[in-house]
C-alpha cells in the first residue's frame, strides 16, 4: 500500500477527486479527508449518509478522519493499493511524516501561504532533524504576483527538500467542471483546462510511477469511463 499525503490550506477537493479517478482505473484507492473542515461532506452526491466509507465513482472516500486510530482501522479493513490523504488539519499533521510521497498545494494568497507554513511546521515536527522531507509543490498561480523564490525563503527553516514544482493557472473551465462534478455520481474530467490537466497527469505519473505515454492512455480511459 502506498500512502500519498497532499498537504495544503487550499480547497483541493476537485484535485483529489480527479487524481483518485485516474489512479482507481488500475488500483484500489481510498481518499482520506484529514482536512478538519468537512471539505468532502458536500463535494459529491451520496447514497448513504451514515457510513464511514463512501463509494464514489470507482474509489472510496473516508470523511472527517481526525485520529490515527481511525485511519489505521480503515486501511486495515480495506486492502487498498493507494491511499491519498488530503491533509489540512494542523493538530493531526505531525502523524503523517512517514508516508511514501508528499505534495504541497498552495497559492500566493498570504493567508494560504502562512497557514501552509504552520501546517508544514506541524508536519515536520516529529522528525529528528537527520533527514529532509521530499515534497513536490503544486502552485495555483496568478501572473504578475509573487515568485517561487518567496516560497523558498518562507519555508527555508524547515527540513524540506523541494523535488519539483508544478504550476497551473485558475481557469473558468476548471471552476465550472468542479461545480458540475459536485452533482454527478461519477467524476467527469473532459472539461478540464489544458494546464490543469498537465499538472494532474504529472502528479498521477509520479504517484503511480508511470511514464507520460501511459498517463496519456490513462487519461483517455478516464474520459471514457462512466
Amino acid at each position: 500500500m502506498k500512502q500519498i499525503v497532499i498537504i495544503g490550506a487550499f480547497d483541493k477537493t476537485d484535485m483529489m477527486l480527479y487524481l483518485c479517478k485516474l489512479v482507481s482505473l488500475n488500483h484500489k484507492v481510498l481518499l482520506v479527508d484529514a482536512t478538519g473542515y468537512e471539505r468532502y461532506k458536500y463535494a459529491y452526491p451520496k447514497i448513504e449518509l451514515d457510513t464511514e466509507i463512501h463509494q464514489h465513482d470507482q474509489f472510496d472516500i473516508a470523511e472527517e478522519v481526525t485520529a490515527m486510530e481511525i485511519y489505521q482501522r480503515l486501511i486495515a479493513e480495506g486492502t487498498y493499493d493507494y491511499v491519498l490523504i488530503d491533509l489540512e488539519d494542523i493538530e493531526f499533521a505531525s502523524h503523517w511524516s512517514e508516508a511514501d510521497q508528499f505534495f504541497m498545494v498552495t497559492s500566493y494568497d498570504n493567508p494560504v501561504m502562512q497557514r501552509n507554513l504552520r501546517l508544514m511546521e506541524a508536519f515536520s515536527s516529529s522528525l529528528d532533524g537527520t533527514r529532509l522531507i521530499p515534497v513536490t509543490r503544486v502552485i495555483c498561480e496568478v501572473a504578475g504576483t509573487l515568485l517561487e523564490e518567496y516560497l523558498d525563503d518562507l519555508f527555508s527553516p524547515l527540513p524540506i527538500e523541494w523535488k519539483d514544482t508544478l504550476v497551473y493557472y485558475p481557469d473558468e473551465r476548471d471552476l465550472a467542471a468542479r461545480i458540475h462534478n459536485q452533482a454527478r455520481s461519477n467524476v467527469n474530467i473532459k472539461r478540464i483546462s489544458g494546464e490543469y490537466r498537465k499538472v494532474l497527469n504529472e502528479m498521477a505519473e509520479s504517484i503511480m510511477e508511470i511514464g507520460p505515454a501511459e498517463a496519456k492512455k490513462l487519461w483517455k480511459r478516464a474520459e471514457r469511463s462512466r
